[in-house]
């Protein structure tokens, strides 16, 4: 089992490549490096003008929303991912697809699979205050985390369905309550970032609310 001594939550946004590209691009093959894959992704954004994005690292199409301070690309991002939304408002319940990855000295340890939402947040917490010595499941997107409190310490399970639950990482409770509240605090800077681009928009109402919502925040 090992220790994780350094947790950041990073919120990020999973960018599928195919509707930033109007290119019939030759996609790579599932047993192609990661080199390859990430160059078809890059090759993919550039082609809406996006270049130069962070992401968690080679092949990875998650990007950390605190790398996205240019409002440019923000807005080309919110243009394409929210254009399958019509109206767009809190009630049509759009998402920015993309969740929180648990990262340990800048590695990723925890990922949220598909269909992970950005409000994962809330879930991570339940993590946190886990006191069940049994294994608890806690849903952050389409993967499900087992954790149990242990002597002190919070254990993980890498989700995997194909094995009974494992004590894989174990982190100290104080850490990753920490780790999701920095997690929060960067998803309201996105949210006010998120807002100015809304704010240009026309015809769109309760831009605050909707501006919340898309960062996972939803009312205060």
């Amino acid at each position: 089992m090992e220790t994780l001594e350094h947790v950041v939550l990073e919120p990020v946004l999973h960018l599928e490549p195919v509707p930033y590209t109007p290119c019939d691009r030759r996609r790579p093959l599932p047993q192609d490096a990661p080199e390859v894959w990430g160059r078809y992704w890059r090759d993919c954004l550039a082609d809406s003008g996006l270049r130069d994005l962070t992401t968690l690292g080679p092949g990875s199409w998650e990007v950390p929303v605190r790398s996205l301070g240019r409002r440019q690309d923000l807005e080309k991002i919110m243009s394409i991912e929210l254009r399958r939304y019509s109206p767009l408002s809190v009630g049509s319940d759009p998402s920015l697809g993309g969740g929180l990855v648990l990262l340990d000295n800048h590695r990723v340890i925890i990922e949220f699979g598909s269909g992970g939402i950005l409000a994962s947040h809330r879930e991570w917490l339940a993590a946190a205050r886990c006191t069940a010595s049994r294994w608890e499941e806690i849903l952050i997107g389409q993967a499900t985390l087992p954790v149990r409190f242990v002597d002190g310490w919070l254990e993980f399970s890498a989700p995997d369905d194909s094995r009974a639950p494992a004590p894989d990482y174990r982190v100290r409770p104080v850490d990753l309550k920490a780790a999701v509240l920095e997690s929060v605090a960067e998803l309201e800077k996105f949210s006010a970032r998120v807002l100015e681009v809304l704010r240009t928009w026309p015809g769109l109402k309760e831009v605050e609310a909707l501006a919340r919502h898309l960062a996972g925040l939803g009312e205060k």
